[in-house]
């Protein structure tokens, strides 16, 4: 697997579209890519690609949780478990996984990597 760091572009405009990235976010999530808070990978290996978004946050506590904003393509499952396997070595606490899609649709994806549900997010644009 071949992990690059890439920078927005019409590329991932087109791949990480609305039923990717919540409509009420996907400028926010933009922004924090072009302004270097998150990352966006482009994953390849032999035939398939893969894209995906992460941001590291840091607690007061000292905690380092990694942020996975979105994630599109082929081998996710495997993919994220040798990210964990790089996060755990470079000392991040934990994984965090928000999604738009039903819970039914995001369970066969985090189910297999040990993400448990801890919260439920509502907002409201004033």
């Amino acid at each position: 697997m071949k992990f690059e760091q890439r920078k927005w572009c019409e590329e991932a405009e087109s791949i990480f579209d609305d039923f990717l990235i919540a409509p009420e976010r996907r400028q926010e999530v933009i922004s924090e890519v072009q302004d270097g808070r998150s990352t966006l990978w482009k994953i390849s290996g032999g035939q398939w690609e893969t894209w995906l978004i992460t941001r590291l946050e840091k607690w007061p506590n000292g905690c380092r949780e990694m942020v996975l904003e979105a994630v599109r393509g082929r081998h996710i499952v495997k993919i994220l478990r040798h990210l964990f396997r790089h996060y755990k070595a470079a000392g991040v606490n934990s994984v965090r996984f928000a999604t738009p899609h039903p819970e039914a649709v995001a369970t066969r994806l985090v189910k297999p990597l040990g993400l448990k549900r801890v919260e439920t997010v509502f907002r409201v644009e004033l």
